[in-house]
């Protein structure tokens, strides 16, 4: 590839990140007054209409309550994304702390709570023992959690599977924390063919579910921009995808 072309399709790509980020931050404004107004709105029992029956204003309930929760899931998503671009663009500074990874992860599954009961599925949160906080940066990690747990309910519920479970464990390389269930399908392979086609492909992970991935980018997207990353990874015969960290020398358990 000579260097004129080189510099046009790094250019290319840096104003396709540009756009994104501007869209982002652009979509950020109707998904809170979505978000917020369906809130209220489920809050003060729904909309009235004129000889409406308990069966119809219970469908409405529903339907705000899943518009409610599907807005601030993409508004997260949106932050999560926009996170993972100034980090790694160094527009925010990546400060390390310590972070427990138990608590964090116990936080995640209360949060994903809502999503998950639509889904009709189960999350389980299985700590196996007791861990040293980790050095990382809080904010990307938790965010991180969120967004790998969105696209993972999601999969959960699109494949059948009832049960997910939100894990933090030692193994050999550190302390991870992972998202698994019962994705047969999902193998280290797939996984990498499937970062290069998020974005691509309306289906990145066709074996594991039929949705867009967007919670598994962002998920990625932050965990990369963090030197971290996602990998496949096991856990009491379930399948999944989790990340690692060394647990702080100065503040390691004993």
């Amino acid at each position: 590839m000579n260097e004129g072309f080189s510099t046009v399709v790094a250019s290319g790509q840096g104003n396709a990140a540009q756009l994104l980020r501007a869209v982002a931050e652009q979509l950020k404004v109707p998904l809170t007054t979505i978000a917020r107004e369906t809130e209220l709105a489920g809050r003060a029992g729904g909309v009235a209409f004129p000889d409406t029956d308990t069966a119809t204003s219970l469908a409405t309930q529903h339907t705000l309550a899943s518009i409610a929760v599907q807005s601030d899931i993409a508004l997260r998503l949106v932050d999560g994304y926009l996170l993972g671009l100034n980090i790694a663009e160094g527009q925010q500074a990546l400060d390390f702390e310590p972070v427990s990874l138990a608590a964090l992860m116990t936080d995640t599954a209360q949060e994903l709570h809502a999503l998950a009961r639509q889904h009709e599925v189960q999350l389980e949160v299985q700590l196996s023992g007791k861990f040293a906080p980790v050095m990382a940066h809080a904010q990307g990690v938790r965010m991180a959690l969120l967004s790998l747990g969105y696209g993972l309910v999601e999969a959960s519920g699109a494949c059948g599977n009832t049960r997910l479970s939100l894990a933090v464990h030692r193994t050999s390389r550190g302390v991870t924390a992972g998202l698994y269930g019962a994705f047969e399908a999902l193998g280290a392979a797939e996984w990498r063919r499937a970062i290069t086609q998020i974005g691509l492909s309306q289906r990145p992970m066709p074996g594991l579910a039929a949705t867009t991935g967007a919670g598994l980018f962002v998920a990625e997207t932050l965990f990369a921009a963090m030197s971290t990353g996602l990998r496949v990874g096991r856990f009491r015969k379930q399948s999944g995808l989790a990340a690692t960290f060394q647990a702080s020398q100065q503040l390691r358990l004993v």
